[in-house]
């Protein structure tokens, strides 16, 4: 999973452009050192970049929390980027939880992998770690239809995962959940919808994305009963209707 053996009973991925805040190891060691210690800690992030302006914290709240990873999930908070996490290592041993290797943004699976399976999560009320975000030359700013084929590889990752760990009355809660990350193919390369590779990936995609569309069509209400009907049978709309929806709300 990683180059050395984990020794430690917790794990936090920090990664070598970024850095903690003052006093951030001690609040967690802190944390991990309670008798009732929890599963999973959450922070927000301190998004770092290079225009200065741009600076954000995100996921601030007046208090801390501590929830199950199926509130977690249902409450939206997961928002990419698995530095925010510090996990307790049985989840990764028991359950054999790893970064799926060589696609963009494995995080996305990882990320959903970990929070199910926490029975508890403390969600910090301010952020511990500044995320250094960089202009150009990541793989953030560089995005290909691989980003498409990518997400779409993890997403099958997440329905085996759903049918492999997920109590079977929570599965069509869960795998409605990640139908977004279909989307999220076709939204990150927009810019590349008038060409040949991307109609190549929405003709290549089109059999998972009816399978899993017509498996969740009839089980929840009628809002997904319609977002199931765009997106099998006009996926590119669709998209363009989730950008314009998200465009409205960040004018508001």
């Amino acid at each position: 999973m990683m180059g050395k053996p984990i020794t430690g009973e917790y794990v936090w991925f920090i990664d070598s452009d970024d850095w903690l805040m003052d006093g951030a190891v001690d609040k967690v060691m802190e944390i991990i050192s309670r008798d009732n210690a929890p599963d999973l800690i959450s922070a927000g992030l301190l998004w770092t970049y290079e225009d200065e302006k741009k600076n954000h914290a995100d996921m601030t709240r007046p208090e801390a929390v501590t929830i199950s990873g199926h509130d977690y999930l249902n409450r939206g908070a997961l928002h990419g980027a698995i530095q925010r996490f510090v996990i307790r290592r049985s989840i990764l041993t028991d359950y054999n939880i790893t970064f799926y290797p060589g696609i963009l943004h494995e995080d996305g699976l990882f990320g959903k992998q970990i929070v199910y399976l926490s029975e508890t999560i403390l969600i910090l009320p301010q952020p511990i770690y500044f995320y250094r975000q960089r202009d150009d030359g990541s793989i953030m700013h560089n995005i290909t239809i691989r980003s498409a084929y990518d997400n779409m590889t993890m997403h099958k990752e997440v329905v085996k995962f759903c049918k492999d760990h997920i109590k079977k009355e929570e599965q069509v809660w869960f795998r409605s959940l990640a139908l977004k990350d279909l989307n999220s193919g076709i939204i990150n390369c927009w810019d590349l919808r008038h060409t040949t590779e991307f109609k190549k990936f929405l003709k290549d995609s089109q059999k998972h994305r009816n399978e899993e569309c017509d498996y969740l069509m009839f089980k929840n209400g009628a809002k997904d009963m319609m977002r199931c009907i765009l997106m099998k049978y006009f996926p590119v709309f669709y998209c363009w209707l989730i950008k314009k929806i998200v465009q409205l709300k960040q004018q508001r």
